[in-house]
């Protein structure tokens, strides 16, 4: 196991000071000898938190030499490979000729057990991130074992793979995402069904059965058939949901017969009793036809 030097980064920060309240130079310092000790005693987990610390509290370019290295120790060689890479980027002349050749040097073992995963996704708009982090670009490199891969775009379904990397491969994964769906399904039948005919949202469909997709949502349902009542519901459809209802329509009530409203009844009537009227006048006003008798022809005076 490499022992780490104190000298390396102690040398970059501030003294410790008497003061009331521990400063960032301080706790820098604080957390950076702790980190050094658990490191020297194999306690990776908690060197790197420490190390992390104390960079956060003071930038310090050199901690990350340490931090790389307390990464290694947790053969997370991905995170160490950057780590290091930062290092070299940031440290600039403060790094002598001595460190950076190491630090060089590293990295070149460290490349050469990980393995660089190439994703390729369809929209180009997925997002793809690798055990939870997205990827900055279409590769990353992987230490070896197992890796979740998910990729994500709005208005599609996910994709999630689960892969298992060897040091020193170039696994490639493309993936064409599926539109996620947006409609529901809905089946309609009624009693009676001949003849019948159902309207969506006030448009006629056909007739029934009805069995087809309709866009998630809410929707206004009305059945129609020759002698039967309008039958009219609702139905509200989650994405992907699949729905059936079923209708018994109504006989139309028969119609009211009515008979003495009719105008053909009173016109009758009128005329029937108009006839009757006539006829009774007919006879009640008629001269009475001479009076027949038996007398014999002659002459005769009627006295009073």
């Amino acid at each position: 196991m490499r022992f780490l030097s104190l000298l390396l980064a102690l040398a970059l920060l501030a003294p410790p000071a008497a003061r009331a309240q521990e400063s960032p130079d301080e706790s820098a310092r604080r957390h950076f000898e702790n980190g050094v000790k658990l490191y020297n005693d194999g306690d990776f987990d908690r060197a790197v938190r420490e190390f992390e610390a104390s960079y956060h509290d003071r930038a310090v370019p050199t901690v990350l030499f340490n931090l790389s290295l307390a990464r290694k120790g947790q053969h997370d060689y991905a995170t160490a490979k950057e780590v290091m890479e930062k290092f070299l980027r940031e440290g600039g002349d403060a790094i002598t000729p001595e460190q950076r050749k190491e630090a060089v040097d590293l990295l070149t073992e460290w490349r050469s057990l990980l393995a660089e995963l190439t994703v390729l996704a369809s929209p180009e708009s997925a997002v793809i991130t690798v055990d939870g982090d997205p990827m900055a670009s279409t590769s990353k490199k992987l230490n070896p074992g197992t890796h979740v891969i998910e990729i994500t775009a709005t208005g599609y379904l996910p994709e999630r793979q689960q892969i298992d990397v060897a040091a020193g491969t170039s696994p490639r994964i493309e993936v064409t995402l599926k539109r996620a769906p947006t409609n529901g399904h809905l089946r309609i039948t009624c009693e009676p069904s001949e003849y019948a005919t159902i309207l969506i949202d006030d448009v006629e469909r056909g007739g029934l059965p009805f069995d087809e997709d309709l866009p998630a949502g809410a929707h206004n349902i009305e059945v129609r058939a020759a002698g039967f009542q309008p039958h009219k519901d609702a139905v509200a459809l989650s994405v992907g949901e699949r729905r059936s209802m079923h209708f018994s329509l109504d006989a139309e009530a028969a119609p009211e017969s009515n008979w003495y409203k009719k105008w053909y009844f009173w016109t009758g009537l009128i005329l029937v009793v108009g006839g009757g009227a006539v006829a009774a006048a007919y006879f009640t006003t008629r001269v009475p036809d001479a009076y027949v008798g038996t007398l014999g022809p002659g002459v005769f005076t009627v006295g009073r």
